[in-house]
């Protein structure tokens, strides 16, 4: 048994890979360290270009003088990316396209002034602009001010901490949003792949904020789930944006919550949703809608809390 030098074009970690008893490397063999790799290459002594090897039956033959003391190099399709790539991608351009919004800041000292709350909320990131309010007369602060960031990953962390500035706590919220009560924490994905689990759903959508719980409805699969988060504000500001799971494109949008038995028939009879004659009613334009991406989702009746 020999054992060759094995490296992937996109690091300098080096493999070594054991040959077959026929002196050939199974592509098996190579594949199990290398997942994207469909060859070998090394540089020829002769020519300084890059030469590939020749693959037959599963096996990639040894070159003519035999695999000697050469540093083979994987051939990728073109095409491929990594996994790790993709997922690391992925999850940068879906936050590049989350919408950054104007914080309002409450509660702040009377003595505060707009250098000191840019110094403050500069730990965070890169601020925008800030700008505390005054009094049209006297010039004095009215002890609450605005602050926007330039990443939506520092609007983030700025949203789920507690804020002491001139030893004041104060609240930092998005503007007129809805109270904790009224408040959607869920998030509705549609368009889902069979392929996608509950483990997917919460790696990719952990990079947003702490995810008290996901579900997908099964028996039968019907392509959508929801995403509990920990902070409301969470997802009002992803379902603003594009996202992509596994090379899945898939519909995101914020979950309202759930209606009482009675308005919600009330509601639904009102706007034309409730079919009396369908075995006693049945939410069949609140599906349509579902399927087909309009709206805001309510949960259906029969899904878990």
């Amino acid at each position: 048994m020999t054992y060759i030098l094995v490296r992937s074009p996109d690091s300098d970690e080096t493999v070594e890979l054991p040959t077959e008893d026929d002196n050939s490397l199974c592509l098996a063999t190579l594949t199990a360290q290398f997942p994207d790799a469909i060859g070998l290459r090394y540089e020829s002594p002769e020519t300084g270009a890059m030469r590939g090897l020749r693959a037959s039956e599963g096996k990639l033959l040894p070159p003519e003088d035999g695999w000697s003391n050469h540093v083979y190099f994987c051939t990728i399709a073109k095409g491929i990316k990594r996994k790790v790539d993709q997922d690391v991608d992925v999850a940068s351009s879906a936050k590049s396209k989350m919408r950054t919004v104007d914080l309002i800041v409450l509660g702040l000292p009377f003595s505060c002034d707009e250098s000191t709350m840019r110094e403050y909320f500069s730990q965070y990131g890169e601020v925008v602009t800030s700008e505390i309010k005054k009094d049209s007369h006297t010039g004095k602060s009215k002890g609450f001010g605005f602050v926007h960031f330039k990443d939506f990953d520092s609007q983030i962390q700025v949203l789920a901490k507690k804020h002491f500035i001139g030893g004041r706590l104060c609240e930092v919220k998005i503007p007129n949003e809805k109270t904790e009560a009224e408040a959607s924490h869920r998030l509705f994905v549609g368009q889902l792949n069979p392929t996608i689990t509950e483990d997917d759903l919460k790696e990719y959508f952990s990079e947003f904020g702490a995810i008290a719980d996901t579900y997908i409805p099964k028996n039968p699969f019907r392509g959508f789930a929801f995403i509990t988060f920990i902070d409301p504000n969470v997802a009002a500001l992803i379902s603003k944006g594009e996202h992509v799971i596994k090379n899945n494109r898939v519909k995101v949008l914020e979950a309202t919550p759930r209606l009482s038995k009675s308005k919600a028939v009330e509601k639904k009879e009102r706007e034309g949703y409730y079919d009396r004659n369908n075995g006693g009613g049945q939410w069949r334009k609140m599906e349509e809608d579902h399927y087909s991406g309009k709206g805001s989702i309510t949960a259906f009746p029969g899904d878990r809390h």
